[in-house]
């Protein structure tokens, strides 16, 4: 049988292929040990790629920290931003109703001090003789208001017309309908009344210290108090 051992092949059909079939001992792998150089070359690569990385660590750590104060020094700016332009309009609403206030009292309450305290709702008096069967028309609803129902419509209406608007403006319940003498729940109830009777409107307002409401009058009725108003002053 060939040594296969020495590299030859078995001339019959074999399973096995050429090999050695062990390593004289006179034979040894060489393992080529790295010089002072390269063990240097690797060291101070390992050091750069560490500062580097350090390098990188710290200015991320240093972007974010700036990202962050500059985050908080905007919000602290923005707050007393926002409280100024809450505290502008707030002045802005109290404002206007002190104007609507003092222009309603320096008027005299035209509309029912013509001639003497009782001259208008004398007039409208004498026009409810006029009021026949037409109960559902607005001028005839507005003539035939109860006396304290029609005192505090004629102050809402007399108020939207000098504005020339539907609208009151922001008002103080209180010292708005203060000129009529009238118990503020009283008016509130009255107001609520109206509001059922759809003669008078109740727009969002504000509640609490320095409130307001904003009271509007349906188109149609703003129109017919304008007409009675007119016939009042052309009489």
């Amino acid at each position: 049988m060939p040594r296969l051992e020495d590299g030859d092949f078995a001339t019959s059909a074999s399973r096995f292929k050429k090999r050695r079939a062990w390593i004289s001992p006179d034979e040894s792998l060489s393992i080529e040990q790295p010089t002072q150089k390269q063990v240097s070359d690797l060291i101070d690569e390992n050091n750069t790629i560490e500062t580097k990385a350090e390098l990188d660590y710290n200015k991320s750590a240093t972007r974010l920290e700036q990202d962050y104060n500059k985050t908080i020094t905007r919000v602290k700016h923005e707050i007393p931003r926002t409280e100024a332009i809450k505290n502008k309009s707030e002045t802005k609403v109290k404002h206007e109703y002190n104007k609507s206030v003092t222009r309603l009292k320096l008027d005299d309450y035209k509309i029912i001090t013509k001639n003497s305290p009782n001259d208008f709702y004398a007039f409208i008096k004498s026009q409810q003789e006029s009021v026949t069967d037409y109960e559902d028309e607005p001028r005839s609803i507005i003539l035939c208001l109860s006396d304290v129902q029609r005192q505090i419509f004629w102050c809402i209406a007399h108020e939207c017309i000098k504005r020339k608007s539907t609208r009151t403006g922001p008002i103080e319940i209180k010292s708005f309908f203060n000129i009529l003498a009238i118990s503020t729940p009283v008016v509130r109830t009255t107001l609520n009344r109206l509001v059922d009777k759809r003669i008078i409107q109740r727009e969002k307002g504000k509640l609490g210290k320095n409130g307001f409401a904003i009271i509007s009058l349906p188109k149609i009725m703003f129109d017919a108090a304008c007409n009675i108003y007119a016939d009042y002053e052309n009489r």
